[in-house]
């Protein structure tokens, strides 16, 4: 009996020990794909700095834009707006843009959105996920601005992920 109890104590020990024999929490070791793990073991993604990403074509006279900064390997801000030709406007700030906004989709019967607050709301969520462009979701009312984002999104984290502050250009399907 007292040598049952010692194998099935030496056998979860076994269990316990031998499937961390692989583990570490170094900085040192990379992962599958390559990247640098941290200490606290997320993934390090990007380097530090700014990068950008613009719509290849304007619509309805504004250009949507996406900026992300990096710090420390971590996403730590997210700007998504769009400039007017002239680069001295922003469609967040333009009131005459909101109105016209609001009455639409009111008549449409779709929710009370505008760009000052659907491009707060899509920024935020790429935040809450980490950079993950595939969790953010579609905001009722702003759905062509929610696929533009998604696309700018994607392609800034690219340059992120390169390294290259050079701003990405794309098409983003909006007329």
């Amino acid at each position: 009996m007292k040598a049952k109890t010692i194998l099935a104590a030496c056998l979860a020990a076994a269990l316990t020990v031998f499937p961390l024999a692989g583990c570490s929490n170094s900085s040192d070791h990379n992962s599958s794909s390559g990247e640098s793990l941290s200490s606290d073991g997320l993934v390090d993604q990007y380097p530090d700095g700014t990068y950008r990403a613009e719509a290849s074509e304007f619509s309805h006279d504004w250009k949507e834009y996406v900026v992300v900064t990096v710090k420390d390997g971590k996403l730590t801000s997210v700007e998504f707006d769009a400039e007017n030709k002239a680069k001295d406007a922003k469609k967040s700030d333009d009131e005459a843009y909101k109105q016209t906004m609001i009455d639409g989709n009111k008549a449409n019967g779709k929710p009370e959105t505008y760009p000052e607050k659907f491009y707060k709301e899509l920024s935020d969520s790429l935040m809450n996920a980490s950079g993950d462009v595939d969790k953010v979701e579609t905001v009722a009312g702003a759905t062509t601005s929610s696929n533009s984002f998604r696309a700018l999104a994607k392609a800034a984290l690219s340059k992120a992920r390169e390294g290259d502050t050079n701003t990405a250009v794309i098409d983003t399907g909006v007329e």
